[in-house]
């Protein structure tokens, strides 16, 4: 689970919050204790849109196959695997997303 947590995550970092970018930097932290993964992401990147996380809504499959969307998971993912999701934009100008993975 925490690996395809972070694969989204780091995903999203790097087509997003650093698009364009060839100064970008990304610092993961992880500790692992009582049988849960503890994991903080920080990266110099752009604000989340508002501030706020995406609300994770999956993207609508009642459709034919060929008709399915190409993207879209990705926070779903990220909120139905991992708790205590938090995110800040600090002062100086870095992204810090928390959260933790049971094992």
């Amino acid at each position: 689970m925490l690996e395809i947590v972070l694969a989204e995550v780091l995903n999203n970092v790097v087509e997003h919050a650093l698009a364009g970018r060839s100064d970008g930097q990304i610092v993961i932290a992880c500790n692992y204790a009582d049988q849960c993964w503890f994991v903080e992401v920080r990266d110099n990147g752009a604000e989340m849109p508002d501030s706020q996380l995406p609300d994770g809504t999956m993207p609508d499959l009642d459709r034919d196959l060929l008709d399915m969307p190409e993207g879209g998971f990705g926070w779903g993912l990220v909120r139905s695997l991992a708790q205590d999701i938090g995110y800040q934009r600090h002062s100086t100008g870095h992204n810090e997303l928390s959260f933790r993975v049971p094992d």
